[in-house]
Order: C-alpha cells, then sequence, then structure tokens
C-alpha cells in the first residue's frame, strides 16, 4: 500500500488509515470497491471526487484485505532516545593510566 510514499495525488494519503476508517470498510474497499461505488458510499463518493478516480477492483481476496488491514492497524513504532545521564568530571575517572 504505497500511497503514504506518493506525492502526485494519486490516491489518499493511507498514512494512518488504520485510526481513520473502520476496519470492515477498508476490507470491503479493498476487495470489492465497485460495490461501494454502486450503494453510492459517502466516504468513497467523496475520495473518488477528490482524486479524479475510483478504486479499481484488483482482485483481492478477503484474506489477503484483512492482512492489509492488520498492518494498517498496527502503529509504526516510536523511536526513543536514550536518556543519558550527565557523568560528573571527577579527577578519578578521567587519570591518565
Amino acid at each position: 500500500m504505497p500511497h503514504h510514499r506518493r506525492r502526485d495525488g494519486a490516491g489518499p494519503d493511507l498514512k494512518g488509515v488504520g485510526a481513520r476508517r473502520p476496519a470492515d470498510w477498508l476490507v470491503q474497499v479493498i476487495t470489492a470497491p465497485d460495490q461501494l461505488t454502486a450503494r453510492k458510499d459517502p466516504t468513497l463518493l467523496e475520495l473518488s471526487k477528490k482524486f479524479g478516480m475510483e478504486m479499481p477492483n484488483l482482485g483481492v481476496g478477503r484474506d489477503d484485505a484483512l492482512k492489509i488491514v492488520a498492518t494498517c492497524k498496527v502503529a509504526p513504532p516510536r523511536h526513543r532516545r536514550r536518556r543519558v545521564e550527565a557523568h560528573p568530571r571527577t579527577p578519578q575517572c578521567h587519570r591518565q593510566r
């Protein structure tokens, strides 16, 4: 799902999509977007209008769609900087040997 890396406006930014959309909707849009279009799903219609195209049906099965959605639900790891305590400069630790 490379949309989040694209800057050409060819599709919505997928970064954080797992937090913005329900999992069942994501599975539906991945497996059968044409059915959502036929039902006039307001979210999909808004995205289609915004990007000037409809999501194509890529023939992705439900099991694979569930795996894709699961990766969207996982939060990216946070990089924490390890806190380094200040080390007192004492003559004992800087003594030449």
